[in-house]
């Protein structure tokens, strides 16, 4: 969250979460943050996102694309809340990997590079690409879309 605060065009972070109870385990740091105006922080779903048309600059979303309801509403909600111009990076690790681990068995659901850049596509968005990078031993995707200009 810190790289985020600090790379802010507008200083300004807003994080949206499904968990009444993760929001209110906020840490120290993160309070702060909200104390001072960087960071407001929202309880809801990426199915249904409690902001207005066109409202951010950018959007991220890393490790919770397998848990959303549905990638292609989220992905869609995402493209109405960022304004023309706006940018869209989602993390997501390997679904090979995954699925070597039993995780599409465990309530994950699993998307190889393809599927995304499709669902992106379907929403909207015009994809700059996928990218594969490593983490530790283990392979991971970023994903980079833009809500083109009207």
């Amino acid at each position: 969250m810190g790289l985020l605060l600090e790379a802010a065009p507008r200083g300004m972070v807003t994080g949206i979460e499904r968990s009444r109870a993760m929001l209110q385990s906020v840490g120290p740091r993160l309070r702060a943050q909200v104390h001072r105006g960087a960071l407001r922080l929202a309880a809801g779903s990426v199915d249904a996102l409690p902001f207005r048309d066109a409202c951010f600059d950018g959007a991220c979303s890393v490790n919770t694309i397998y848990f959303w309801e549905s990638l292609e509403t989220g992905l869609s909600e995402l493209w109405r809340v960022l304004a023309p111009g706006g940018r869209l990076v989602l993390g997501f690790g390997s679904h090979v990997q995954m699925a070597r681990l039993g995780l599409g068995d465990r309530g994950f659901t699993l998307y190889s590079p393809a599927n995304v850049d499709h669902a992106l596509r379907a929403a909207g968005f015009t994809p700059d690409g996928v990218s594969s990078f490593t983490v530790g031993r283990n392979t991971a995707f970023a994903a980079r879309a833009v809500r083109e200009s009207s």
